[in-house]
């Protein structure tokens, strides 16, 4: 179930990041963010689990 939740989002990002060039510590910033709530998307569920 992780893997899915992690593969959707990457793929997102992935279109995300083609439509928008790179403008420096803004994505810097957005990487900091995504990796949080991918662990705490994580955490969640397996201790949910």
């Amino acid at each position: 179930m992780e893997e899915l939740v992690i593969f959707i989002i990457v793929l997102g990002l992935s279109f995300y990041f083609r439509n928008h060039p790179s403008d420096g510590i803004g994505h810097y910033i957005l990487y900091i963010l995504i990796a949080t709530i991918l662990t705490i998307i994580y955490r969640a569920l397996r201790y949910a689990s």
